[in-house]
């Protein structure tokens, strides 16, 4: 930066640009030198910077910006010093109203209310994309944050809370919640061990660990710890070598896209608890091929396409929308005696689905439920269904015929192929 100019200025000969009112270091690259007179460095400072190396930030910064190092794949050591008070930004909260979180930044629940006026932190992972980093250190004395027991991770000391971490981290027994995208995209990661104090795993913690093939959860049979509660939105989303995952039994939900895109994933143990799944949890496991799905869980495995066979528990009474929507492998599906709603695109395109059998107590068939089932040729429904709603199964194109009982009272537009013959059953009283 030019000498004179009045608002930005490049002291020290720093390689950097720093905003001169506020000594905020807004733009960096692989050579700078962070002065000693820079409070702050903020959003994106050094984002994708790929050749730097090592970061030691000086003891007069007290605040680092989200992602301010993101991107940067070839750093591999951090030195935090003891005057950072805040890694992330804050947030203002105007007093006198409900504020609604996605409860991975709020461990207490998506509606939080503030009165009066807050400002409170937001942390997310200043290094996230750090795929070398194998080397965090906060220093001694920092009054928010520490690396304790040699741990390589950052964590706030007030809420044990680990904020960022790196392919080395071992994280302590004493950390209760794995924070945003505190190991995203850290492709040196390869396992990971949860210690039975964390309670939630954050948004993105683990997205993009491509190389993380072990995570071994907590079985929390100690009345000391109360385990893990919730997997956050795309907690282990694209974690591509993950083979196997068995959810912990202290786990009560499970968020969207939690596990997408896991393509290596053939196994998921889930016991028999009380738990909720978002409908995308599971979405794009490609390699996932059976499930015992057990009593009390909803299905949910939207475009798992190797999955080829299923059983619902019974007692289930409802098959979610959209519960094995794309699951093109599927080959056969146990629906049981307890089912009485089948929900919207809940079979849409299994196509290799030949036989159906809808039981006895189903009232109705969503709509589009089984479209596009292309290879199914047998269908018996059950004597109690009222309704077969729109599409329910337009486009299986091997249906030659199908009863209908008397106990239907609407049938939807297409709701059959145009090849299909429909036949009315008749009134034998």
């Amino acid at each position: 930066m030019e000498p004179g100019n009045p608002k930005y200025d490049s002291r020290d000969n720093c390689n950097a640009i720093i905003r001169t009112a506020t000594n905020e270091l807004i733009r960096g690259c692989n050579n700078t030198v962070i002065p000693n007179s820079v409070t702050s460095i903020g959003e994106k400072a050094f984002y994708n910077c790929s050749d730097l190396t090592a970061v030691t930030i000086p003891n007069s910064v007290k605040s680092i910006g989200i992602n301010a190092f993101a991107g940067c794949n070839s750093l591999e050591s951090v030195i935090i010093s003891k005057s950072v008070t805040l890694i992330g930004k804050h947030v203002y909260f105007p007093g006198s109203r409900s504020i609604e979180w996605s409860s991975d930044i709020n461990s207490g629940g998506p509606v939080v209310s503030y009165d009066p006026p807050t400002m409170r932190p937001v942390h997310l992972n200043a290094f996230s994309g750090c795929s070398s980093l194998n080397s965090i250190i906060v220093e001694q004395g920092n009054p928010n944050y520490d690396s304790r027991e040699n741990c390589n991770a950052i964590i706030e000391k007030e809420t044990n809370l680990l904020i960022s971490g790196c392919k080395n981290t071992i994280i302590p027994k004493s950390v209760t919640s794995i924070g945003l995208c505190a190991f995203e995209g850290c492709t040196g990661l390869s396992f990971m061990i949860i210690p039975n104090s964390v309670t939630s795993i954050d948004r993105s913690a683990f997205s993009g660990c491509s190389n993380l093939a072990s995570v071994t959860f907590p079985d929390c049979d100690s009345l000391r710890y109360i385990g893990i509660r919730r997997i956050g939105e795309s907690a282990f989303c694209g974690c591509s070598s993950l083979t196997s995952v068995t959810i912990p039994r202290t786990v009560h939900s499970i968020w969207a896209k939690a596990f997408q895109n896991c393509t290596n994933l053939t196994s998921v143990y889930i016991p028999d608890i009380d738990i909720s799944i978002d409908p995308t949890a599971f979405r794009g496991c490609s390699n996932l091929t059976s499930l015992n799905i057990p009593k009390r869980v909803k299905p949910f495995f939207y475009g798992c396409s190797s999955l080829t066979s299923v059983i619902i528990p019974n007692g289930e009474k409802v098959i979610p929308k959209s519960a094995f929507d794309g699951c093109t492998g599927l080959i056969s599906i146990t629906i049981p005696d307890s089912v009485e709603y089948i929900g919207e695109h809940a079979f849409r395109g299994c196509k290799e689905l030949k036989t159906i059998t809808i039981p006895n107590e189903v009232i109705v068939i969503g709509r589009e439920a089984f479209h596009g089932c292309t290879n199914l040729e047998s269908v018996t429904i059950g004597n109690e269904v009222m309704i077969i709603d729109e599409g329910a199964f337009c486009g299986c194109t091997n249906m030659k015929s199908i009863i209908i009982p008397q106990s239907v009272i609407y049938i939807g537009q297409k709701a059959f192929p145009e090849e299909c013959k429909v036949i009315m059953e008749e009134c034998t009283s």
